[in-house]
């Protein structure tokens, strides 16, 4: 059972009956010592299995002592992941592959992440909000040590975040640790919930200065939760109406999908939105108003994020998640609380502008030029090419997958489809698909499995990148409106960092 509480700068959250598996089996390479992300994560999924989702388990267990299987489940997670039996889990492939197990699961989720290291920040407001929309949270807490003011990391952890009491810029944490186990290495050892005190603190990590939470108050080694990961139910936005936006929900424990009806907080049709990459939530912006809103999901608000002249369309990127908003020729960036970063005069008329997570640069798209800019995060001109020719008249819709980075290009009304895989180093690769639709479709937006997903006739609808029509997507069917964004799974974690040795978990 779940169960979160937002009051006036207090906060408390609790699930119970989450299992407590052991990482350490003397039958697994090096005894399991290395597990621990893997072992966090099957916590998660055999959680989900009991609880409305019972294909959510490849090999479901019998009782907490079903030894044979708790093992091969580690072991086929730990696959997935990648998993070094000596050096640990990378924070990509902890990502990916959790990302692909959920999928070939079938579970209706994503999963999002944050790193200090990259966003800046772990916030104990980021961990209440992925309680609040019942996501199930795993915590990095790295181990660190000091020189002068300097902190160097010198390896990690991964638990599973079960409980926490927040008052203020301090809360009780309690975690299920896959290390808290006992010595017997052929038995699984009982449940426990493990507490700790954790509190907000600015450190000089390896040379950047970052928000952490401090976890207790050991000096050898000190310890700082600077990262986290999250299982969240997949959810997507829609405008049916010109007044209101949709929020739909689904849900692994109920296999319902939970339908919210938001006011927009402006007058005019809504022109564009985007979907935050790891907090729930979405920024958005409406034709003749030059505000920028973004709704949080978590809390069910609004507020405003920033005022640009004649905004146009918006955009997450980079890996400290900022928001990117284009005006006429020039891209602004703003930060997560909304204070202007940087500004790109492009010296061309933008129509479309997306993030190619796995290149870390943004693709703008300029019409009139037949060009594509690729723009790094911190808007810089990395490189053009030419634009693939897109069928129909209607607005210009542009989605990047996240693992493979092929850009999907589409127009409003039109069924018709163009690819482009542009790698960095210049070479690309161009196609085409017709979306198989019944009638009329609004433009389409992809995801990490290359599922396209677009309104058609007013309902939502799945395709592949054949245009042959997809079933089992939990949203077909579902009200939609001329503009749909699905929430996709989405990392911040830096290639080159994470293959290091001290940053595997």
């Amino acid at each position: 059972m779940m169960n979160a509480k937002l009051a006036a700068a207090k906060f408390t959250y609790k699930i119970t009956d989450v299992p407590d598996l052991d990482q350490r089996w003397d039958s697994l390479p090096e005894d399991g010592a290395m597990y621990c992300v893997p072992t966090a994560a099957m916590n998660w999924i055999h959680y989900i299995a009991k609880h409305g989702w019972p294909l959510a388990t490849a090999f479901p267990l019998a009782n907490d002592q079903d030894v044979k299987k708790i093992l091969v489940n580690l072991t086929l997670m730990a696959g997935y992941m990648d998993t070094d039996p000596i050096e640990g889990t990378t924070g990509n492939g902890a990502f990916e592959g959790l990302v692909d197990y959920l999928d070939d699961r079938w579970v209706p989720a994503v999963v999002a992440t944050d790193s200090a290291f990259d966003s800046g920040r772990i916030t104990l407001e980021s961990l209440e909000a992925v309680a609040l929309v019942k996501g199930l949270g795993m915590v990095t807490r790295g181990r660190y040590t000091k020189i002068d003011d300097l902190f160097l990391r010198v390896g990690g952890h991964v638990m599973s975040l079960v409980g926490l009491d927040v008052t203020g810029s301090e809360a009780l944490i309690a975690v299920r640790d896959p290390a808290d186990d006992s010595t017997k290495l052929r038995t699984q050892s009982a449940r426990v919930r493990t507490h700790a005190q954790i509190k907000s603190e600015t450190r000089n990590l390896e040379g950047e200065t970052v928000k952490v939470l401090r976890w207790d108050l050991e000096t050898d080694p000190y310890r700082f939760i600077d990262g986290w990961m999250a299982i969240i139910p997949s959810f997507a936005i829609t405008n049916p109406t010109d007044k209101v936006i949709f929020a739909h929900t689904a849900s692994f424990e109920t296999k319902a999908i939970d339908t919210k009806k938001f006011n927009l907080p402006f007058n005019g049709p809504l022109v564009d939105m985007a979907i935050h990459p790891s907090v729930p939530g979405a920024s958005m912006i409406a034709r003749g108003s030059n505000e920028i809103w973004t709704l949080d999901l978590a809390r069910s608000s609004w507020s405003k994020t920033a005022t640009v002249s004649s905004p146009q369309f918006l955009t997450y990127g980079g890996r400290d998640r900022r928001l990117f908003v284009v005006q006429n020729k020039e891209i602004l960036s703003f930060d997560g609380t909304g204070k202007a970063l940087g500004k790109l005069n492009t010296g061309v008329a933008i129509d479309a502008i997306s993030y190619d997570q796995k290149n870390d640069r943004l693709i703008v798209a300029a019409p009139s030029t037949k060009q594509l800019l690729a723009v790094s995060p911190a808007l810089k001109v990395l490189g053009n090419t030419e634009a693939p020719n897109t069928p129909g008249t209607g607005r210009l819709a542009m989605s990047v997958n996240g693992r493979d980075a092929t850009i999907i290009l589409s127009r409003e009304g039109s069924p018709e489809v163009t690819t482009l895989r542009w790698h960095s180093t210049g070479a690309r690769a161009t196609g085409h698909f017709r979306v198989m639709t019944d009638g009329h479709t609004a433009a389409a937006h992809v995801d990490r499995k290359g599922r396209v997903v677009t309104s058609e006739n007013g309902k939502i609808a799945t395709f592949d990148t054949d245009g042959n029509r997809l079933s089992g997507s939990v949203f077909d069917g579902l009200p939609a409106g001329p503009l749909l964004k699905l929430a996709r799974s989405s990392h911040n974690f830096d290639p080159v960092r994470s293959r290091r040795k001290e940053w595997k978990n």
